[in-house]
């Protein structure tokens, strides 16, 4: 056996295994009542966060706009009823996705941005193409976030360490029913 042989061998070996790996992947089951609770939870996780986050961090300006978004997407939340259909909730979660695309957006521009704040943003930014797979699969082509969204939710995600999905989840939930002292 000589060494082309032994290295072609060795990628045919990769390539199937690759392949084979690829084929044992499945794409996680997203329930409806997750949907809800991630478009119920993103906006007051963040609006808690913020509200934690330490006093002058943000300047008042930059802490009126991000509250604004916040609100609205705080009191759609609260719109979503555990029954109500996939088609009736689309228009909310959109608006809820769009408010939220727009505080990364605009939290992208301010230079530092502390925890938990940043935290939060992070875990908005893997949470939120959840919400644009199942406005999608609701309202095709609906939901496409903007390159300076994409960018934006990328700088996010960079201010606190990778988490997945579930974690995002998680973390979200958490500061949605953390209690603030204002």
């Amino acid at each position: 056996m000589n060494r082309r042989t032994l290295l072609q061998g060795t990628a045919l070996t990769l390539v199937g295994g690759i392949l084979a790996a690829c084929q044992s992947v499945t794409t996680p089951t997203v329930t409806p009542a997750e949907i809800i609770t991630t478009a119920q939870n993103i906006g007051p996780a963040l609006l808690n966060a913020l509200t934690l986050t330490a006093p002058n961090a943000l300047s008042a300006s930059q802490v009126t706009t991000i509250n604004g978004y916040l609100s609205d997407a705080t009191s759609l939340g609260s719109k979503l009823l555990p029954d109500i259909t996939a088609t009736q909730s689309a228009p909310t979660v959109k608006q809820i996705e769009t408010d939220i695309n727009d505080v990364i957006t605009f939290a992208a521009a301010i230079p530092l941005i502390p925890p938990p704040f940043s935290t939060a943003l992070a875990a908005a930014s893997v949470a939120l193409p959840l919400l644009e797979g199942f406005l999608n699969s609701v309202l095709p082509a609906t939901a496409a976030a903007s390159p300076a969204a994409l960018a934006a939710r990328q700088k996010a995600a960079a201010l606190a360490p990778p988490m997945t999905l579930d974690q995002a989840k998680a973390t979200l939930a958490h500061y949605a029913t953390r209690q603030t002292n204002n």
